[in-house]
């Protein structure tokens, strides 16, 4: 049962924005091999308020088809943490918000971040327990689709777009003294279901500083540096003319939004005056 929870609690730790809340009786737990499996999870509804896209979102299908965990706890400190997520598939959509709450969001997350204890000199066994996983993690992400729709961008009928992942994969190599991790994506991106992006390889490398304020914030938390081999785009005509169409509506959208809060409740009908 100690197992259990400490998985549950790593996964809630890191994928808590993301992921509804775990049961533990949703894990299949292989104690001798250290393996969690979770099937058929809920995606959060607010899971990229985050991103903060000029377009609020509302997600009207989310689901997770597996994520699979493999920890090797009998020996921690010399094979990696394997991580395995697949099939994820969202259908995005516009939603009415405001201003207001992004800014109360925002608050919040300031005032926890003040109100949270500061890290003491020396960690705690569960701490430095997590802290070797997350450093040995590989993680593989297949089959991912992505779509997002809205009825604004072009009059009269509806604009989609679309993104799947095939494979992303990382790797931190335990022979390297600093902390690296090697990142291989492949994806390609659908528009009415022709290609707008051809298929793209490419592969990151990753270095995360896990306590900047020791250095006084002077070396960066994460550093990041992707390489592509190519990107090759191909549009059709239609398909240039609804990513401008597009584009324009998002530019349309982000003017608004400054003066959003002046509009009137009442309908413009008869109310001619107050607006």
């Amino acid at each position: 049962m100690v197992f259990e929870s400490l998985v549950v609690e790593l996964i809630n730790r890191y994928l808590g924005s993301y992921i509804e809340a775990l049961n533990a009786s949703q894990l299949k737990i292989g104690l001798l091999r250290g393996n969690a499996q979770l099937d058929n999870l809920d995606i959060k509804a607010n899971a990229f308020d985050d991103l903060d896209l000029p377009v609020k979102q509302k997600l009207l299908h989310r689901l997770l088809g597996s994520l699979t965990l493999k920890i090797p706890f009998k020996n921690l400190f010399t094979e990696p943490t394997i991580a395995e997520l697949t099939g994820l598939y969202v259908l995005i959509a516009k939603e009415k918000r405001y201003a207001k709450e992004s800014k109360q969001k925002e608050l919040v997350s300031l005032e926890t971040a003040r109100l949270k204890p500061k890290h003491s000199s020396t960690d705690s066994f569960g701490e430095k327990l997590a802290a070797q996983v997350i450093k040995n993690l590989q993680i593989s992400i297949k089959d991912i689709h992505i779509r997002y729709e809205d009825s604004f961008s072009i009059p009269n009928r509806t604009f989609s777009l679309g993104l799947t992942l095939m494979l992303c994969a990382t790797q931190s190599p335990a022979q390297i003294i600093l902390t690296q991790a090697f990142i291989t994506v492949r994806f390609v991106t659908f528009l009415y279901s022709f290609s707008v992006v051809k298929p793209i390889s490419s592969t990151a490398m990753l270095h995360i500083h896990t306590r900047p304020e020791e250095t006084n914030y002077s070396i960066p938390q994460m550093d990041l540096v992707i390489n592509f081999a190519e990107i090759e785009l191909c549009f059709s005509l239609s398909q240039y003319h609804d990513i401008t169409c597009f584009l324009e509506a998002q530019d349309r959208i982000v003017t608004q939004g400054k003066y959003r809060k002046y509009r009137p409740l009442t309908p413009i009908s008869q109310n001619y005056k107050v607006w």
